[in-house]
């Protein structure tokens, strides 16, 4: 297993010009699961992304994960001393090599002793049976799953996604899709994914950027707030249909036909499905309104707050988002601090299981 995050941050900042294309981005993100890079064709991805990985050199530029500092006013890590992996939209194989040539390619030709093991990745991503398999004998799905697994053999303390699914067919998406699930909850390794398609982002990330022009878009932000938490299932009740996750800070239940227990899930809730109401008042027919402390408070749209809430305790807390319109922000006198009840209209249910990925319609 890979050695995980100590610090915990990916810090970046890049402004210059490259060609006709002005860069002028900043951000801080958790080095926790997975950061979505998306924005229209052309808004500076992947610019983004060969900037962290040392193949753009930006003058004005800074880089740091892990606490290790990349690049700063006086110092560039070239990209081959950056503890990188980096999967692009074409898999980039050896043609001449089989499978376990191009995964050994990362090491050296010798499986590795330490870190993320040789046994370890191919049977996370399911390669064993194609070890032996000549490259051009391979889906495009499966060359995804070499390229992959050869990024993660080469030790990275960081995983560079450039829209890897983009080249592949629908059934070949939901294919790979579930290999790419257990990489994110199975592995303590930071993914920073490129990608335009909003539910491929929704699947798999923890957070979101959004790009527009070279620059962050702040606005897009705030209109695609939402909120993914980790639980695990721990009830069922087959006679009304009601799942019990429990969740850091408490427990949610979810309206499903059916679900396993014993299992981990991730729950998705839009900030448009979660309102705000005075601590006490009546559930009515919701099942979700626990009690949660106002966090912050951010203007989002016209005449709409988007508020950060906290259920539970500090070091064992989950954070939700919600659209408050700024009449009921006056009228409820909400205020950082706050302790104000969650009223939760609708909650997606993610289920990861093995090497199998299910959504679960809920409410």
């Amino acid at each position: 297993m890979i050695n995980p995050i100590t610090d915990k941050k990916i810090d970046v900042a890049f402004r210059g010009k490259l060609g006709s294309f002005n860069l002028d981005v900043a951000f801080t993100v958790s080095a926790r699961g997975v950061t979505a890079l998306s924005g229209p064709s052309g808004c500076g991805k992947t610019t983004l992304l060969r900037a962290i990985a040392g193949l753009h050199h930006f003058q004005e530029g800074y880089c740091s994960v892990d606490g290790v500092i990349w690049q700063d006013k006086t110092h560039f890590l070239p990209v081959y001393q950056r503890p990188i992996g980096y999967v692009f939209q074409d898999s980039r194989l050896f043609p001449n090599r089989d499978v376990i040539g191009n995964l050994l390619y990362a090491t050296g030709g010798r499986r590795p002793s330490s870190g993320l093991l040789f046994e370890e990745v191919t049977e996370l991503l399911g390669l064993i049976p194609l070890l032996k398999r000549s490259v051009q004998a391979l889906s495009g799905g499966e060359k995804q799953r070499v390229a992959i697994g050869r990024a993660l053999l080469s030790q990275p303390r960081l995983l560079l996604m450039d829209e890897p699914l983009s080249a592949l067919d629908q059934e070949a998406r939901e294919k790979i899709m579930p290999f790419l699930e257990q990489l994110r909850d199975q592995l303590a390794l930071p993914i920073l994914y490129v990608s335009h398609d909003h539910l491929e982002i929704r699947r798999l990330s923890d957070r979101q950027i959004f790009l527009h022009k070279g620059k962050l878009d702040t606005k897009a932000a705030q209109q695609e707030a939402y909120s993914v938490i980790k639980a695990h299932c721990i009830a069922y009740d087959s006679a009304y249909g009601i799942a019990l996750f429990e969740v850091a800070g408490g427990q949610l239940k979810v309206a499903v036909p059916s679900i396993v227990t014993g299992k981990a899930y991730r729950l998705w809730i839009d900030a448009k499905d979660i309102s705000v109401a005075p601590v006490g008042t009546e559930s009515g027919s919701l099942l979700n309104t626990p009690n949660a402390y106002i966090v912050a408070i951010n203007a989002a749209t016209l005449h709409n707050n988007l508020i950060t809430l906290r259920l539970g305790k500090a070091n064992h807390e989950v954070l939700f988002k919600a659209y408050v319109s700024d009449l009921a922000t006056q009228q409820l006198n909400l205020k950082q601090g706050q302790k104000i009840q969650l009223r939760i209209n609708h909650i997606e249910i993610t289920a990861v299981s093995g090497c199998y990925s299910s959504k679960i319609k809920a409410t």
